[in-house]
C-alpha cells in the first residue's frame, strides 16, 4: 500500500492501480479541456451547436445555424430548395447531436406542418460515402472530441 498526492488530496492503495487511475483521470481532464477549447463550455449548448454548424461548409449562414435554433434549421432543411445532399446530411447530423432521440422528420410534419418532410435519421455510412473532404473533416473533428448539449 502506498499513499500518493493528487489533485489536492491523497490516494491510498496499490501503487500500480493508483498510477493507472491517476493516468486515466489526467487523460480525462486533458480531453475535457480540449473539448471545451474546441466547442466551448457546456454551459452554453447553443454556442457549441453554432460552432458545430460552422464547421460544416454547407451549414454556414443558413437559418438556425448561428444563432442555433433547431426548429429554424429543421425548417430550412425540409423546405429550402437550396439544400445539397451534403447539407441535408450535415443538418441531419447536427440535429441528432442536439437530440438523438427525436424523430426530426415527424417533428417537421407535426410541428412545422411540412407534409412531405422526408428527413431520415443520420446514417454515418451514407454520409461518409457522399460527403466531400471538408464535410468529412468536420464530422471527424466532432468525433475526435464529441459533445452533447
Amino acid at each position: 500500500m502506498v499513499t500518493k498526492r493528487w489533485n489536492g488530496g491523497t490516494v491510498t492503495g496499490d501503487a500500480g492501480v493508483i498510477d493507472s487511475v491517476i493516468d486515466e483521470l489526467e487523460l480525462a481532464r486533458a480531453r475535457t479541456a480540449a473539448t471545451i477549447e474546441r466547442w466551448g463550455s457546456g454551459d452554453d449548448p447553443a454556442a457549441r451547436m453554432g460552432r458545430l454548424c460552422a464547421s460544416f461548409p454547407s451549414l454556414r449562414g443558413v437559418p438556425g445555424s448561428d444563432p442555433w435554433d433547431a426548429m429554424q434549421l429543421l425548417t430550412w432543411v425540409c423546405s429550402s430548395g437550396a439544400v445539397t445532399t451534403g447539407g441535408r446530411l450535415a443538418a441531419q447530423f447536427v440535429l441528432q447531436v442536439w437530440n438523438p432521440t427525436t424523430d426530426w422528420g415527424a417533428q417537421a410534419r407535426r410541428i412545422l406542418e411540412i407534409e412531405d418532410a422526408e428527413l431520415r435519421p443520420f446514417n454515418v455510412v451514407v454520409a461518409l460515402a457522399r460527403w466531400d473532404d471538408d464535410h468529412e473533416r468536420a464530422f471527424r473533428r466532432w468525433a475526435e472530441l464529441p459533445f452533447w448539449p
